[in-house]
């Protein structure tokens, strides 16, 4: 009898630890996740110069995704949907380093029809990316460093980009700083990943965007944002609160571009990955565009 309950003990030790290395795992790699998803997503629609109305009828992934938690915030002219994370560094001799990256997907609106959509991670995000998956502190004023996290990063989205866009043509091209995001959000700092993009969530839930107020332009007779977000989204639930963005002050006075990583042109589209330049001491995005061209 006490062989048996032995066994048992063990099993559900193990059990618990099994489950910890998961959580654990999923903490690390929620990012990965989540760029492949919306670079193979964003990247796969075929309708940009569409209402999102339409966008989301056209495209299944999209309106599930788009649809979930954390809620997308909107205007006419943008939705920016945010995920973030505080995340811990292990440092011999001693405790921690706490970090936090934020991944913000804004789409772009030109008269109410979605003209670009961007994946970006402030603070050269790559490089937190990098830290927090592999555990590893990245200096990023240290080049081999930096650049290590950025061929890195670039491994995991131009197999992405290269999957969905066959016989896409490499291109050269000089990227513009992306627009400073309208809105900002806090890194949370939980025991759970962010909800993933790639997993069907149940209707209780999924999220109902939340429109930004005084949006700039009158939506088009097709229909309003508000009426795609309730199309695409479930059951209404409170959000973690975010705000506008306040102008930067530690801004350069000087433009810094950032840098191409890569550039495609396929069918109508430019896609991009870029990283901040090294002087860039502001926003410094790095990230993954892709844009209607005429």
């Amino acid at each position: 009898m006490r062989g048996r309950q032995d066994e048992e003990e063990e099993r559900q030790r193990e059990l618990e630890r099994q489950q910890r290395e998961e959580l654990a795992e999923q903490r690390r790699t929620w990012v990965t996740r989540a760029m492949q998803f919306w670079t193979r997503t964003m990247v796969g629609i075929r309708n940009y110069g569409s209402t999102i109305q339409r966008v989301a009828r056209g495209n299944e992934e999209f309106n599930r995704a788009f649809g979930q938690q954390p809620a997308p915030q909107c205007t006419a002219d943008y939705c920016i949907k945010h995920y973030g994370q505080v995340y811990h560094i292990p440092v011999p001799g001693a405790t921690r380093i706490d970090r936090h990256i934020d991944v913000y997907l804004r789409l772009m609106f030109d008269r109410g029809r979605m003209n670009r959509a961007e994946l970006l991670l402030p603070s050269k995000g790559f490089s937190r990316w990098y830290e927090m998956e592999n555990q590893t502190v990245i200096t990023d004023e240290d080049p081999e460093q930096r650049a290590l996290a950025i061929n890195w990063a670039l491994d995991r989205i131009q197999p992405i980009i290269e999957e969905v866009a066959q016989g896409a043509e490499r291109i050269e091209f000089l990227p513009e700083p992306p627009e400073p995001l309208q809105i900002q959000a806090d890194a949370e700092d939980t025991e759970e990943a962010p909800a993933s993009p790639d997993e069907a969530a149940p209707p209780q839930q999924q999220a109902t965007p939340q429109p930004m107020p005084e949006p700039s332009e009158a939506q088009p007779e097709e229909g309003s944002i508000d009426a795609l977000l309730a199309e695409a989204a479930g059951a209404d639930q409170a959000q973690p609160e975010q705000t506008e963005a306040q102008p930067q002050t530690n801004e350069p006075e000087t433009m810094v571009l950032p840098v191409n990583l890569l550039a495609y042109r396929y069918r109508n589209l430019r896609v991009v990955v870029f990283a901040a330049g090294d002087e860039d001491y502001g926003n410094a995005y790095d990230g993954v565009s892709i844009e209607l061209v005429r």
